[in-house]
This record gives structure tokens, sequence and C-alpha cells, in this order.
């Protein structure tokens, strides 16, 4: 995962770090996916820091409504070499997404 920043009104050129070494956490309470990495170097200066990005199922849903229009049109094969692993995760989202899948702990007979 690579970030960079540029400033907004004294544009000085851009600084980019590369999130190497991400860990994936669902977060239950927040509904949302956590992006963290640990003792990733500053932009600027010698020291250290730990990053946590949150996504919440909004953005999520934004992420995935792009990646399905904008993305698929341009990248098809591309996207099928990435998520070929992944058709029973996405099933189950698409599942999910339409009322279908219930949660685990519901009892559903």
């Amino acid at each position: 995962m690579k970030i960079s920043r540029y400033g907004s009104t004294a544009n000085h050129g851009t600084s980019t770090i590369d999130l190497k070494k991400i860990r994936l956490v669902w977060d239950e309470n927040k509904n949302s996916v956590v992006i963290r990495s640990n003792s990733v170097r500053d932009f600027n200066t010698d020291s250290n820091h730990n990053y946590r990005i949150e996504l919440s199922l909004d953005e999520l849903a934004g992420i995935i409504s792009m990646l399905g229009s904008e993305g698929v049109d341009s990248c098809p094969d591309a996207i099928e070499h990435e998520f070929e692993k992944h058709i029973k995760s996405l099933n189950r989202i698409v599942y999910a997404a339409s009322g279908i899948l219930a949660k685990s702990s519901d009892n559903v007979v």
C-alpha cells in the first residue's frame, strides 16, 4: 500500500511511503476493515510511525462500486488475475448484500 502526500497550498513536491508489511483486521464494533503497519519510516525524518487506517463499510462499498465500473472497464484481466482466488469470499459479500446470507449466529433452518 502506497501513501503519497503533497501540499494543498504550497506544493513542494510529493512525498511517498510504502506500507510493505500490512495486517488486515475486521473491527466488529465499528464494522470496518482496519489496515495496520508498524515501524514505518517517516516521510521526511528518521522517525518511525505506526499506521492504523480504518475503512468503513460505506467506504468499502464506494471502492467496490468504482472497481466494478471504472476498474473493470480499464483492466478486466488484472482484476481477474488478482481476484480469481477470492471468488468464494466475493460471493459471500454478494449474498450478504442481497440479504440472502444470514449471520452465522442467527438460527437459520
